[in-house]
């Protein structure tokens, strides 16, 4: 019994990161759009900036726990994962690569800026839409999984 309710926590601690890393992203895509439309001048650029600041930083404790939960959930399954689960780990690794460039690249670029480039910011938001579309496709394989 103990067993059952500490996979299913694992499966609750992994679902939430990755509601929190799709959704969010999602989420700080539609505000930017919002908040790009609505102010104008250094407040919109202010704005923008801690809204991705904010996001990507919490989203260093979000992709290591999801890492960590994901494995352990695959270990868990044993040595025959389906091939659904590959596409998901994929999936993964292409958005982490996604956040580190973004993190490291951009963001970066922003924080040293004297004067902040709408540029960068419009590079921020792209990227981080490509990341939620991954995780849409990385949830869509989860979702399906019994049906391969």
């Amino acid at each position: 019994m103990i067993t059952g309710m500490l996979w299913s926590t694992v499966l609750a601690i992994h679902l939430l990161c990755m509601a929190y890393w799709v959704g969010g992203g999602l989420s700080v895509w539609r505000s930017d759009l919002v908040t790009d439309r609505s102010l104008l001048g250094v407040h919109n650029l202010s704005l923008r900036f801690q809204l991705y600041s904010r996001y990507y930083r919490t989203l260093w404790h979000v992709m290591p726990l999801s890492a960590i939960s994901g494995v352990a959930l695959l270990c868990n399954m044993g040595a025959t994962p389906s091939p659904i689960y590959h596409i998901m780990m994929l999936c993964w690794v292409l958005m982490t690569g996604l956040f580190l460039w973004a993190y490291f690249s951009p963001l970066r670029e922003l924080k040293r800026a004297l004067r902040m480039q709408p540029k960068s910011l419009v590079r921020i938001r792209n990227i981080t839409l490509l990341m939620a579309f991954i995780g849409i496709v990385a949830t869509c394989a989860g979702a399906f999984r019994e049906l391969i």
